[in-house]
């Protein structure tokens, strides 16, 4: 009885090689062209934090990064946080600079940052949001004329 001789053994091997190297440098490429939106991600997922200071390094991050995917998760967090405010008040240099402030928390600071861009989108997060505080926040951002600095320290 003879045994049956299997061709091409060595062939089907280095294809599968050859199909395993394709895929591990498709798979590199992907991750690295699409870092930004893993990296925005990690910090959108940050923003959820209870942690103040974890919660407002993220916002700070997205920010900087100008993503716009963040706006409706930094709404709802500014929303849930009673500490999170607006206000107007003097000139932090003084009685020599009379033009009136805006001072923000950080996550309202943020928003700010954001540009003019993030407008729409905080406006429809603020809307959807149904609380008139954001709606309010919504609509003094939409002045980018007046400054906008960060809140206090002592207050």
């Amino acid at each position: 009885m003879k045994t049956a001789r299997l061709y091409g053994r060595r062939q089907g091997r280095r294809v599968a090689l050859a199909l395993l190297v394709v895929t591990v440098t498709a798979a590199a490429v992907s991750a690295y062209l699409g870092r930004g939106y893993l990296v925005d991600s990690w910090w959108i997922w940050k923003l959820r934090s209870t942690d103040h200071t974890t919660r407002n390094l993220a916002a700070e991050k997205l920010a900087k990064r100008g993503c716009l995917r963040a706006v409706p998760e930094m709404v709802r967090a500014a929303a849930a946080d009673p500490k999170e405010r607006i206000f107007f008040g003097p000139s932090p240099e003084g009685l020599a600079d009379r033009r009136t402030h805006r001072y923000a928390t950080p996550l309202i600071l943020a928003l700010w940052n954001m540009g003019e861009a993030a407008i729409p989108a905080v406006e429809k997060a603020a809307g959807e949001n149904g609380k008139p505080e954001m709606n309010f926040i919504a609509k003094t951002l939409k002045n980018r004329r007046l400054p906008t600095v960060p809140f206090p320290r002592r207050c």
